[in-house]
């Protein structure tokens, strides 16, 4: 075991000046490029060597970007953006408009009544206070939650129960809410 240390003793020296040598020279990047003296070498030297970054600055923006956003993402309230998107929608629309839009959203889809009437408190989700993009029906109570809310609270608490007041029945399954067409 003696000579087993010895020599990883030596080949990590070895490895260390060699390492310096190539940071010196540019020659020879391992040990065993060194001892067989295998070098890389252009194969025409005068040939111009025009190289383009293009792709590696475009994936290096778009990685800034990624890390950017995820750090972001959680800070941003998706309810506030929402309200606000909403508010900026009103002002910009004419009136005509935001009265059909709502008719539009409250009729049938996922209150499955069909009247043109807007939606009330008991079509939103209980837990974010928006109309759900995505309705999920909650088992065994039937209330309807965003898809998003619900799994999330669901995964986080396998004791999760109704956030609809008055109700309190822990939840044990979910399915897309069927819509009615309009």
């Amino acid at each position: 075991w003696q000579v087993m240390r010895a020599m990883e003793g030596w080949h990590k020296a070895a490895s260390l000046a060699n390492f310096l040598l190539f940071l010196k020279n540019g020659w020879y990047r391992s040990l065993a490029e060194r001892l067989v003296r295998a070098r890389l070498v252009y194969e025409q030297p005068t040939m111009n060597r025009a190289i383009s970054f293009d792709y590696m600055n475009r994936e290096l923006v778009w990685h800034e970007l990624s890390e950017l956003l995820l750090f972001l993402l959680p800070l941003i309230s998706a309810a506030k953006v929402q309200q606000w998107v909403a508010k900026l929608g009103a002002s910009l629309l004419p009136q005509s408009a935001v009265t059909l839009g709502s008719r539009l959203v409250g009729g049938g889809v996922a209150g499955g009544h069909g009247d043109s009437t807007p939606r009330s408190q008991s079509n939103l989700c209980p837990i974010c206070s928006t109309t759900p993009r995505v309705p999920f029906v909650a088992s065994p109570c039937r209330h309807v939650y965003c898809y998003y809310c619900l799994r999330a609270h669901c995964m986080g608490d396998p004791e999760f129960k109704c956030q609809t007041e008055g109700c309190g029945v822990r939840i044990t399954a979910m399915a897309r809410q069927c819509s009615a067409s309009i």
